[in-house]
């Protein structure tokens, strides 16, 4: 996890925040290459944070702290895409990247959120959305950038806002619905249910 946010989540923020305060800085950038774990690096990261958040306790404290981080980050998100987007400039892509801070605690919010909903007395409608989105997880992660390619093709927005809330919205709901329908067809069940 500290290799992960040295070398994939701390040079994207740093780039990020250097380049809204319009410092060109070559060397930052050429490390942040040359450190760059890729996908690796910040998916590893998610990976043993989501072991750490299962399985160790977590004082009340810590959790509000990071509900409270994670709203903070959505909110910088929200806000700097919104803001920081211009014509002349493409939309910050570190804002939404997954090797991004912001993105990392809000994360870790929704995570620790939906696994404190899970350990409580829980609605029938909650445990059944949970474990629906469970059984189609892999396949959406697999199917996502596909519907994302497909929206930025064929569905112009000019608001970055507006396109990327739309975007997740149909790339989510489109990779699951592909997912459920292949997850009824023999064998090809067996690719999109890991």
């Amino acid at each position: 996890m500290i290799l992960s946010f040295f070398f994939s989540f701390l040079p994207n923020t740093l780039n990020f925040a250097l380049n809204v305060l319009g410092v060109e800085n070559n060397l930052v950038k050429e490390l942040a290459q040359q450190f760059h774990m890729g996908f690796v690096g910040a998916y590893v990261g998610y990976y043993v944070l989501g072991w750490y958040l299962v399985n160790i306790t977590i004082p009340k404290l810590h959790r509000v702290a990071l509900y409270a981080a994670g709203v903070l980050g959505l909110v910088v998100n929200i806000l700097g895409i919104q803001f920081l987007t211009r014509a002349d400039r493409p939309v910050y892509e570190e804002l939404y990247d997954n090797a991004g801070v912001t993105v990392l605690v809000y994360s870790a919010a929704v995570f620790l959120l939906i696994l404190n909903g899970c350990k409580g007395p829980r609605s029938a409608v909650f445990e059944k959305g949970v474990t629906l989105i469970s059984k189609l997880s892999f396949g959406i992660y697999i199917l996502h950038p596909l519907f994302i390619s497909l929206f930025l093709i064929f569905v112009p927005i000019s608001n970055a806002l507006l396109s990327i809330a739309l975007c997740w919205l149909v790339s989510l709901v489109g990779s699951a619905v592909v997912t459920w329908i292949a997850s009824k067809i023999p064998f090809v069940k067996l690719l999109v249910r890991g």
